[in-house]
């Protein structure tokens, strides 16, 4: 992760940048930037290069220069200059690649309502249309749609706006959309899941941070009231963490020209559209940091000043510290039993779910076939039988455990036979059909009729004079037909087999209907 530039102490710009390694937890010195400079922009393009365009130099006066981090060299090279020398301004991803730059300031600290595209292939810089509004500290988002929405800000005339604009990267125009609920200067711009935008704190038009928050939907092009935050705070971070919440932390809590850094934070769910404070502040207050997701689902905090004036930040600080999550709550299993040759797929129902969260039930993975925020849907593997536990992992080993919740049993096989009651005779010489069918969880081993007279088994061909049977393997029917009576039965079996698992059975006998004329004998009637 690559910090750069900045305002350093006795409010100077700086040229200098560092690396984070999540995996040793350090910061190592790298190239420098050619041009010190703070308020700038740093967007990481397609190829992990990183673009660093604009903002102020040592005498706050704006910069049109730009330059590129190239991770694999650790150095930084010259590029294309911007159009227009600007500060404070915002810079998107576009999905095709190429980089948005929109407002800011200009050299004579002028708000600028004018925009460009960077273009990574050419290295340059190319004008596209103008917002309809000046402004600078604004916040931007990239909606799921590949437009931009630009929202509140600052300008010449007004110290926060509540108008916002969208821009279209296939026109290269901006239209202006819904205003927001309250004007906001530096407010924070999170893409939620489900594509909505949420704009949290900022300053408003007597320069007095805020504790409120709104919503924008890009379907209706309006914003709406959400949550309140824990306290006031402009100049804070939001990043959108793995289990879709937002992490807001830090900023100033400022009246008019002076206020202090916070070091608390809050959490902000989409499901409920509230905030709610972290168990624990961070450990320096901060005010203008940075805020980046690792791959682990941990954020890194890194820098930031414990105070605010108007002539910036003051004190700045070059500590930094990591945010953990909150460890994965599985509450409930369905369903809550399985067979011990796994296949069976349940969900498990709870909170802080992410992507890359994984499962394991009494110490087999469960295979993930879909994840929110609050269900897992796994497949079990194979397991001994017994009670087991059920554990969600999350990224950066954070686990939840739900004891003993499910219940790994032996299969056995099922055998549903629909056939004729057992107390109804048969006729002699009519033809009936004793079973209809056999289901199973397996499949059908044996499917077979035989005749007794007198308590004994007829075989051979007397079999097929006295009583003759048809019989279907896969679908378990058997028709009879007995040629006499007095002292005949007829016995129907059917057996079946599930893998692994024990066999079933399902046997039944009638009795033949005694009629003049249809005795049995040696040879058949008689």
């Amino acid at each position: 992760m690559l910090i750069a530039g900045g305002e350093g102490t006795a409010d100077v710009s700086v040229n200098t940048a560092e690396v984070y390694d999540p995996v040793a937890g350090t910061f190592t010195a790298t190239g420098s930037m050619a041009q010190a400079r703070q308020s700038q922009t740093a967007t990481v393009l397609q190829d992990g290069r990183v673009l660093v365009a604009g903002g102020f130099d040592e005498s706050y006066t704006a910069l049109a220069s730009a330059e590129i981090y190239d991770p694999s060299s650790g150095t930084f090279t010259a590029t294309g200059s911007m159009t227009t020398a600007r500060g404070a301004q915002t810079a998107s991803l576009l999905p095709d690649g190429r980089v948005l730059v929109a407002g800011g300031q200009d050299a004579s600290l002028d708000s600028l309502a004018s925009a460009e595209i960077y273009d990574p292939a050419t290295g340059a810089f190319s004008a596209t249309g103008s917002m309809s509004t000046p402004r600078f500290i604004q916040a931007a988002a990239l909606l799921t749609s590949g437009k931009v929405l630009i929202a509140g800000g600052s300008n010449d005339t007004e110290l926060a706006l509540a108008s916002a604009e969208i821009f279209d990267p296939a026109a290269g125009t901006f239209l202006p959309t819904g205003a927001m609920t309250s004007a906001r200067a530096d407010p924070t711009a999170s893409v939620l899941e489900d594509g909505k935008v949420l704009l949290a704190g900022g300053v408003n038009g007597v320069f007095t941070s805020q504790n409120s928050a709104e919503v924008f939907d890009p379907a209706t092009g309006r914003f709406t009231v959400t949550g309140s935050m824990s306290a006031p705070r402009f100049a804070q971070s939001a990043t959108v963490l793995q289990s879709g919440k937002v992490l807001v932390a830090g900023g100033a809590q400022l009246f008019l020209t002076t206020g202090q850094a916070l070091a608390s934070a809050d959490v902000y769910d989409p499901l409920s559209g509230e905030f709610s404070a972290t168990e624990n502040s961070m450990t320096t207050r901060r005010a203008g940091q940075t805020a980046t997701l690792l791959a682990d689902g941990q954020v890194l905090l890194a820098g930031g000043a414990d105070q605010f004036s108007s002539s910036g930040y003051d004190q700045p600080t070059a500590t930094a510290e990591l945010y953990t999550p909150a460890n994965p709550v599985p509450r409930t299993i369905e369903p809550p039993e399985g067979s011990t040759l796994g296949g069976t797929e349940v969900t498990i129902g709870g909170s802080e779910f992410v992507a890359g969260s994984t499962v394991t039930i009494g110490g087999t993975a469960c295979a993930i076939t879909a994840t929110t925020a609050t269900t897992l849907t796994c497949v079990t593997g194979r397991h001994e039988a017994g009670a087991a536990d059920v554990i969600v992992s999350n990224p950066g080993s954070r686990t939840g455990t739900l004891p003993d919740a499910f219940q790994y049993v032996t299969p056995t096989t099922t055998l549903t036979v629909t056939a004729r009651a057992k107390n109804k005779k048969l006729k002699p010489a009519e033809r009936v059909t004793v079973v209809k069918r056999a289901t199973t969880n397996g499949e059908l081993t044996a499917v077979k009729a035989h005749c007794y007279l007198d308590g004994n088994k007829i075989t051979g061909k007397r079999a097929k004079s006295i009583c003759k049977v048809r019989t279907n393997d896969r679908t378990g029917r058997i028709v009879v037909r007995p040629a006499c009576s007095v002292h005949l039965k007829v016995k129907a079996i059917v057996r079946a087999r599930a893998p692994q698992a024990k066999g079933s059975t399902w046997t039944r006998t009638w009795r033949v209907k005694h009629a003049p004329r249809t005795h049995c004998g040696v040879h058949g009637n008689g």
